[in-house]
């Protein structure tokens, strides 16, 4: 049987705060801080909490939040906790551990209550706001990252979003620059072929062609990681210790293929070169770049 919430759940949850109860004893999860960060701040008090109580059918209440919202007074809900435990019985919302409750058996399959009903945003969100909501709800929801490093997280989904828009435009540059061949392999299947920045994404400045290499999928792994770098002396590669007896080993000494245009930056190589033999001491912890 189809179900209008799994069917409409990303653009619901631009709107309206949509959490999944368990079909037999419709106890769910409340990510508190989540609710008063992005639906509250956007829409005051008027947006639903739609609590989906079946996997195949709309079998959901569909509370106006200002209906409920007593239960989420401070005075109900320590401040130090993130989520709480949810629960509706006999058709009686309660949240946490508080013994208040609200009748929501009028709100049971109320789908009429996600009419306009002025829900518009105080700053009407753009399109990249919109889909932060909804990637963050889905990452907390699945414990992708941690909800009191929101703020992070955030950052993170902005950057992705910009950089996967950004990046085609510079992965055409470097194609036409090295010639549709990775600038170390010389691989020519345009379909295993990345951008690889040798600074870190930064922002719009950090898509430009002398902040790129075209790199093989693996090569760039290799370099993100810190494994491989570039010695700006005479523009060779150079390589981790732990992949000299490897088969990577053969491309230590190897010369970077010059672009037609837009030669990469020495300082930036330089630079990607330290972090990288920074990894490479003894002991040392292998991280990502940030």
């Amino acid at each position: 049987m189809s179900s209008y919430i799994n069917d409409h759940r990303a653009e619901l949850e631009r709107r309206h705060y949509v959490l999944k109860a368990t079909t037999r004893d419709r106890f769910f999860n409340v990510y508190y801080k989540k609710l008063y960060n992005y639906y509250r701040q956007r829409y005051e008090d008027n947006f639903c909490l739609i609590i989906d109580c079946s996997k195949d059918n709309d079998n959901a209440y569909i509370i106006p939040f200002a209906a409920v919202k007593a239960l989420f007074a401070e005075r109900y809900l320590q401040s130090g906790r993130s989520r709480w435990i949810g629960h509706v019985y006999h058709d009686r919302l309660s949240v946490g551990d508080s013994s208040n409750y609200c009748s929501v058996a009028e709100h049971l399959k109320a789908f009429e209550n996600l009419g306009d009903k002025n829900i518009h945003p105080r700053n009407a969100p753009s399109d990249i706001d919109e889909l932060i909501i909804s990637e963050e709800v889905a990452a907390i929801e699945t414990g992708i990252f941690d909800i009191n490093n929101i703020t992070d997280g955030r950052q993170r989904i902005v950057a992705s979003i910009v950089r996967r828009r950004g990046q085609p435009k510079l992965r055409k540059m470097l194609l036409e620059n090295y010639g549709g061949k990775c600038a170390i392999t010389d691989c020519s299947v345009q379909e295993v072929l990345e951008v690889a920045h040798i600074i870190p994404y930064k922002g719009l400045d950090s898509n430009h062609p002398s902040n790129g290499l075209l790199l093989r999928a693996d090569i760039h792994t290799l370099f993100d990681l810190g494994l491989l770098a570039i010695d700006t002396a005479d523009m060779t590669v150079i390589l981790a210790p732990n992949l000299t007896n490897t088969s990577y080993g053969e491309l230590s000494g190897k010369l970077l293929r010059p672009p037609n245009v837009s030669h990469p930056s020495k300082e930036a190589l330089d630079q990607h070169r330290a972090w990288a033999e920074s990894q490479w001491q003894p002991n040392t912890c292998r991280r990502q770049r940030r």
